[in-house]
């Protein structure tokens, strides 16, 4: 009788040694993988950063020219009424007896054969009690007491 190896040990220890390799390296594989895929995840973050940065920046540009337009456009609107304002004073500089009733209350100018008779105004630096009449101050005087 020859002897015979035992084929069901040598085939189990290949059997193991071999399910031992394909699951290291399987393992391998999928650490491989899984570092590849967190790495790419990682760079795409990175990229969509750097890409996002220009938009950031417009987005706060066009707040702040926004802003500058509305006040531009408040100030534009004070001028139109002023510009309003003014063409009315020029046509009424038009008009020879506007000229002539500003001119004699400015100027103190006066028509041929005219007599100007000036009067002082009050001034305004008095205070209101000066300029009640005598009831008035008996009034508040006595609410004052």
């Amino acid at each position: 009788m020859k002897h015979k190896e035992n084929k069901n040990v040598t085939q189990l220890d290949t059997y193991s040694a071999d399910k031992t390799l394909d699951s290291i390296r399987q393992r391998k594989r999928k650490r491989f993988v899984r570092i590849r895929t967190l790495s790419i995840i990682f760079v795409g973050f990175i990229l969509i950063g750097f890409t996002s940065m220009p938009l950031i920046n417009n987005k706060r540009a066009t707040k702040e020219y926004t802003k500058t337009h509305t006040q531009v456009v408040g100030e534009l609107e004070d001028l139109k009424e002023e510009q309003k304002q003014l063409e009315y004073e020029v046509s009424l500089l038009e008009d020879e007896e506007y000229i002539a009733k500003l001119a004699r209350q400015e100027l103190n100018v006066s028509k041929p054969n005219e007599i100007l008779i000036n009067i002082p105004e009050k001034e305004e630096a008095k205070s209101d009690n000066d300029s009640l009449s005598e009831e008035e101050k008996l009034e508040k005087n006595d609410e004052e007491s």
